[in-house]
């Protein structure tokens, strides 16, 4: 059995970029050992099936004002993630599972301002038990059950 040149640099491409389609449109994939934040760039709509999925080093990722969808077990096993940030005004769709095996109580939500009740009602990001509003001069913190405020100046 002979291996295809392509198919090959295909597989070795995998391991060492993020992987968009051909109209920057969606981000398909992103390498496994892949550390630290992520900044997705603007102009990018969807995050496609199992994008992100076991990128267990994956600490925090910037979401842009773009996207528009997040698919299936896109961020599943992402057992690093800690902070997703948020910068669109409208809502994102998401898939059930986008999140699987994600701890929800150890991953903050960053929303733009006035957003954080829009979420907190939201599916999928209601699960998230601390979801933080930034604002220029002041970070304000909700929690979930909306009984605890604070804010951090």
């Amino acid at each position: 059995m002979t291996t295809i040149p392509f198919l090959k640099n295909l597989k070795k491409l995998r391991q060492t970029v993020v992987i968009y389609s051909t109209d920057r449109k969606t981000l398909i994939h992103c390498p496994k050992n892949y550390s630290g934040r992520l900044e997705i760039p603007e102009g990018t709509e969807i995050v496609g099936i199992e994008a992100f999925a076991g990128c267990k080093a994956l600490t925090s990722v910037i979401l842009p004002q773009s996207l528009q969808k997040i698919e299936m077990l896109a961020f599943a096993n992402c057992t690093a993630l800690s902070k997703i940030s948020i910068s669109t005004h409208q809502s994102i769709a998401v898939s059930v599972d986008a999140f699987d095996l994600i701890l929800f109580e150890n991953c903050i939500l960053e929303v733009p301002t006035g957003k954080t009740l829009n979420y907190n009602n939201a599916n999928i990001w209601s699960e998230f038990d601390c979801i933080i509003e930034k604002t220029r001069t002041a970070e304000v913190q909700y929690y979930k059950n909306n009984k605890s405020l604070k804010q951090v100046i």
